[in-house]
């Protein structure tokens, strides 16, 4: 059986914040207190770098899960777009095969990176991954 991990530095629904195993999946999601920053009109830098913490801080913890999965989806959102495209380089130079979830600010963007690493598959959601991540979880998971 395929082994997925899904990686994300904000919440995953229905999955508790943290590591996570359910069924074939490995969830690694984070809360980088984004709830701070709600109502916010623009991405401050203090939200920046709090994110990226996170997106840093996810990526080392899933070093020891990552030799037993086959497939990686990984959220790249606004607020730690530069990490979580890192975590991806990383991830395809390791030979995995990577999904993009990603909102559609800065989609252009995105896209290019994607294009450029060979990223085929980029599952566009709404912003912050929540619900995407969770079907995934869901399907790979044999939630019903």
């Amino acid at each position: 059986m395929s082994r997925i991990l899904v990686v994300s530095y904000n919440e995953v629904m229905g999955v508790p914040v943290g590591r996570h195993e359910r069924g074939g999946v490995i969830v690694y999601s984070g809360d980088y207190g984004k709830a701070k920053y709600t109502g916010v009109p623009w991405l401050g830098a203090k939200q920046v770098a709090v994110a990226e913490a996170k997106v840093a801080e996810l990526a080392h913890d899933i070093v020891d899960d990552i030799n037993s999965v086959d497939e990686v989806y990984v959220y790249v959102g606004r607020a730690a777009m530069g990490g979580a495209m890192r975590l991806i380089v990383d991830l395809k130079k390791a030979c995995k095969k990577v999904h993009m979830v990603a909102c559609t600010c800065e989609r252009a963007d995105k896209q290019f990176f994607a294009d450029g690493l060979g990223v085929a598959d980029v599952i566009w959601s709404a912003c912050s991954g929540y619900a995407a991540l969770g079907e995934i979880v869901r399907q790979f998971a044999n939630d019903g």
